[in-house]
């Protein structure tokens, strides 16, 4: 799907590239541009539920394989910390590309 994505975006920047600057093509040209974007959209989606994808599914492969037993609490607990502190690393990473504004002086 990733590749139907890009191909449609390069299909897309390629007309509107091409397309003449004449008044009574703007509103197609501001169809264009909202398609480009709407792809950009949809792809950053598919990218962050690969993601889920796979810290949910390192839980069930560890669950299924013996490495953490639900009946105790310590391996659980240390799987749940992992999958935490990911979380914590993508969120920093994410207000690291911010430009600082609205950050939070007591949770930093």
């Amino acid at each position: 799907m990733n590749k139907k994505i890009n191909k449609s975006k390069q299909l897309l920047e390629q007309a509107l590239k091409e397309m003449p600057h004449d008044y009574e093509l703007s509103e197609i040209r501001g169809s264009i541009t909202r398609a480009i974007k709407k792809l950009e959209h949809i792809e950053s989606k598919s990218e962050k539920k690969q993601t889920q994808k796979t810290s949910a599914s390192q839980w069930v492969n560890d669950l299924e394989f013996g490495l953490v037993n639900p009946f105790t609490g310590k391996g659980t607990v240390n799987a749940i910390d992992k999958m935490i502190e990911q979380e914590r690393v993508k969120l920093k990473g994410n207000n690291d590309n911010d430009s600082g504004e609205g950050t939070n002086p007591i949770r930093d």
